[in-house]
């Protein structure tokens, strides 16, 4: 109250006396004009009495709005108090880079022991602290996060036994030094428990957000994660700026009023799934679930989201909305996705890597075990004619097989590098096959299978590709079929269609299951290890045979039935001239030469020099041998006779490839033939690069040594 007023209060009675005496006194001395006197005083009267009321009620709005601004300041003051101090709403600690606490609120104690029944107190360490496993590994993973520097929001939902679930959003802080150093951690669990039931029950009631909504809604308005709230005709009721943001747009954009909205723009592949999720958890009253797929931006790209959704049921069990916390994973799934495909090369290269152990020690040692074994039985005296010519066919057989496996493991690797080249030529399709049938019909005839072969009536189907890698896919199938067929028919088809050559290799036998299908192809794969005992193989015949077709423009597909049998279908293209091919043999002019020969054998193996001089004798009149490059030029300056060499490239002091350089310079017309088991590709090209005429991989057979000398007119 001023002072003013105060006087004012005083004043009025006393006033009051005056004007009445002096009213008393004008109307005794002064009858004409008294009345005019009392006019002018009444109305005095008036207005002080006026003054007076206005005095009274603006005392009576001040002290009313002195009484709010008291109760503003009491509630204010109470809130930031329980800000601190309500075990509710926020619980807050900190711990320095040892985990051991610092500091924590006044109601810490009582929330922690609600959770892991356990005191705390300043020193000790956190990680000792909290007893429950899943907990302790959360926190620790998310205070090492907080220890590296990082701010970030935590959502947490805390179990108690017999007690409904508390949900809290726990924000990690790093404490940092004057010096900007990371010295500990400063987390604050605020419980947004009271929000989310209250959204909840917004929700089922078709409401506006109540009143305590409002003070956790900066909260969800600022938080990373998208919040959602749907009612339950699927009408959103809440979506936070975040959300928009996830997915480009600005917070105020209105984009998806409606669930169906949101669906619509979900990748087509999680579409379905995510929609039946909803209906299942819906009608199966599932209380919340979590789920991952991807949607579409404002951009036009998908990104990857992992959304905890919570349903609501009213009291007899009907849906009456749901809320969700989205969070954007897309960089997660990056991380997860490369980490993944990691792994499957490390365990693809691991698989390879001791599947090729196996397979080689396998297929090496077992023909090997063949060729040592019935070699020392032919040595053994007194063996009949019959004996001595089964044991021969035996080491052969071993002989044969390990080759096959040394070529197979050649070929893969060759694949494998992308350095398999090609030599096409043409090729008569009809006469390329008459050339395998009698091999494979004789394997069909000692198993009791049936052979049959259907072919085009037309018998000219002239092809232009490399012979040899054909001939190995047709004989790789056929050979697998009769492997694997203990009765019944194999057959061989082919014909011509669409600008293409199909074959169609099929047999009667066990079959492949629809599962291992897909690995048939891939290098040292077969369907069941246990149940293809006793099949020989080193698993990388298909693998080869896909390798090759691919190389020739051709594809190979499969279909088989468990116990019934299985169809490989294969074809190359009718015309299929590469001008970049090259072949094995550059273009030399072919000369008539004597049928016996001078012959210079540059060898430094001492088994080979003698099977080479074996194979070589009957067509030489004189052969000549050298034990490494050097000795090699100097028999060709010692007898210009010489009309042949043979050339292993691995030899000392001086290699085959500049052997052949000396002995070219010498003579640029002397034939010189490679002999090596330097059998790949980048061999091949250094050979032909030093001046070698041809290329021939040990072992090399009697056949070969023929075939090469018709070949170069060497035969009379």
């Amino acid at each position: 109250m001023n002072t003013r007023n105060i006087s004012v209060l005083t004043a009025i009675p006393r006033l009051m006396r005056i004007i009445w005496n002096s009213a008393t006194s004008f109307i005794q001395g002064s009858e004409s004009g008294g009345q005019t006197k009392i006019q002018q005083l009444e109305k005095q009267i008036a207005e002080l009495e006026a003054e007076k009321k206005a005095y009274f009620l603006n005392k009576m709005k001040t002290d009313k709005s002195c009484t709010a601004c008291r109760e503003i300041f009491l509630k204010d003051f109470q809130l930031h108090r329980s800000i601190i101090d309500n075990p509710v709403d926020m619980i807050i600690f900190a711990v320095d880079q040892q985990y051991r606490y610092t500091a924590f609120s006044k109601y810490y104690n009582e929330t922690t022991r609600r959770i892991f029944n356990a005191e705390a107190s300043v020193g000790m360490n956190i990680l000792e602290h909290i007893n429950d496993k899943v907990y302790l590994s959360i926190a620790k993973q998310n205070l090492d996060r907080a220890m590296n520097g990082e701010y970030f929001v935590h959502y947490e939902e805390f179990m108690f036994e017999k007690q409904a679930p508390a949900f809290c959003n726990c924000y990690h802080s790093p404490i940092k030094n004057a010096d900007n150093e990371v010295v500990g951690v400063l987390v604050f669990m605020v419980n947004i428990t009271e929000v989310v039931n209250s959204k909840l029950s917004a929700m089922r009631s078709e409401e506006k957000l109540i009143v305590s909504e409002e003070r956790y809604r900066t909260i969800a308005d600022n938080i990373t994660d998208g919040i959602l709230y749907a009612d339950q005709a699927h009408n959103i009721q809440y979506l936070s700026p975040s959300y928009n943001q996830q997915l480009g747009y600005e917070p105020e954009e209105v984009v998806f009023s409606t669930l169906e909205n949101i669906f619509a723009y979900v990748h087509p592949q999680e579409k379905d799934d995510l929609t039946n999720l909803f209906k299942v958890a819906v009608e199966s009253q599932k209380k919340k679930t979590s789920y991952t797929y991807r949607i579409k931006n404002k951009e036009g790209e998908y990104i990857w989201r992992e959304d905890n959704t919570h349903f609501k049921f009213d009291e007899v069990g009907n849906y009456s909305g749901l809320f969700t916390i989205s969070r954007d994973i897309t960089d997660r799934k990056k991380v997860e996705a490369a980490l993944n495909e990691a792994l499957i090369k490390s365990q693809a290269s691991n698989r390879l890597r001791t599947s090729f152990i196996q397979n080689i020690s396998h297929e090496v040692r077992t023909p090997l075990n063949g060729i040592l074994g019935f070699g020392s039985l032919l040595s053994e005296p007194g063996l009949s004619d019959e004996l001595k010519e089964e044991y021969s066919q035996l080491l052969n057989i071993s002989s044969a097989r390990l080759l096959n496996t040394i070529t197979d493991y050649l070929d893969a690797a060759q694949i494998e590098a992308g350095s398999l080249e090609i030599h096409p030529v043409p090729v008569n399709i009809h006469e390329l096959v008459q050339k395998l049938i009698p091999v494979h019909a004789d394997l069909c005839k000692k198993k009791n299978l049936v052979f049959k072969l259907s072919r085009p009536e037309q018998y000219d189907i002239i092809v232009y590709t490399d012979p040899d890698l054909l001939r190995k896919c047709i004989t790789e199938l056929l050979d697998n079929a009769i492997k694997f067929t203990d009765s019944g028919t194999i057959c061989l088809e082919y014909a011509v269609k669409n600008q293409q050559v199909t074959f169609l290799v099929k047999d009667t036998g066990i079959g492949i299951s629809p599962d291992a299908i897909e690995l048939v192809f891939e290098p040292f794969m077969h369907e069941n290890a246990d149940r293809l005992q006793g099949y020989e193989g080193n698993g990388l015949g298909l693998s080869i045979t896909k390798g090759f077709l691919k190389r020739l423009g051709g594809t190979i597909t499969v279909e088989s039935e468990k116990g019934k049998g299985s169809s490989f279908f294969f074809s190359i293209p009718l015309n299929n001239e590469s001008p970049t091919a090259k072949k094995d043999m550059p273009d030399t002019e072919k000369t008539k030469k004597p049928a016996k020969l001078e012959i210079l054998i540059a060898e430094d193996d001492l088994m080979s020099d003698l099977y080479l001089e074996i194979m070589l004798k009957p067509y030489a009149s004189k052969i000549y041998k050298a034990a490494n490059g050097i000795e090699a030029v100097q028999r060709c300056r010692e007898h210009p006779g010489i009309s042949l060499v043979m050339v292993d490239l691995k030899m000392p002091l001086m290699n085959g490839l500049e052997a052949t350089r000396e002995i070219k310079s010498i003579k640029k017309d002397m034939l010189v033939i490679a002999v090596t088991a330097y059998a790949l590709i980048e061999d091949k090209k250094a050979a032909y690069d030093a001046g070698v005429d041809d290329f021939m991989a040990k072992p090399v057979s009697k056949a070969d040594i023929t075939e090469m000398l018709d070949r170069y007119g060497l035969l009379s």
